[in-house]
């Protein structure tokens, strides 16, 4: 009987336990959500930057991306496939010939299509200024991400492609 007290008790404990970690466990979309946040935050730079923050920057940025990424951005500079170095080496170059940096995604619309293949859709605010020029756009993304080894990881940025009269 007297076991019968105890283990009761811790029953119900480690059953409201898992419970709880389940209900409260953030949704893909969020953790996709908060992922592209993440990026956008890692690529953008301000102008009082200091220059040894960027390698930390550029490998935190290495672990959102696949080992093969392709872009299909006609006005970036950044065009086709990648591998996860080579978008290192090229986002850093970019980013330091840029004064001022500023990425924010908005309008997130994430489809999970299976466990782990997700597109999303949104809209990419880039401002920049980068010798005497300055750059405000908003651009419509299509990205595709996979899940490898239980994180979000991008697979392919597109431009999506507006049509109007």
């Amino acid at each position: 009987m007297q076991k019968y007290r105890v283990l009761i008790p811790l029953a119900i404990v480690v059953l409201l336990s898992a419970w709880l970690a389940y209900t409260l466990r953030p949704s893909d979309e969020k953790r996709i959500a908060k992922n592209l946040n993440q990026v956008c935050l890692i690529l953008s730079k301000a102008e009082s930057e200091n220059p040894a923050l960027l390698a930390f920057k550029m490998f935190d940025f290495a672990r959102f991306c696949a080992e093969q990424v392709s872009f299909d951005i006609e006005e970036a500079p950044i065009k086709g496939s990648y591998s996860n170095e080579q978008l290192i080496s090229e986002a850093s170059r970019y980013r330091a010939m840029c004064e001022s940096l500023q990425l924010s995604i908005m309008d997130l619309e994430t489809e999970v299509n299976d466990e782990n293949q997700a597109l999303v859709r949104g809209t990419l605010k880039v401002k920049l200024t980068a010798q005497g020029y300055s750059f405000d756009e908003m651009l419509p993304l299509q990205i595709q991400m996979r899940k490898i080894e239980r994180a979000w990881k991008i697979t392919r940025v597109a431009k999506v492609k507006i049509f109007s009269k």
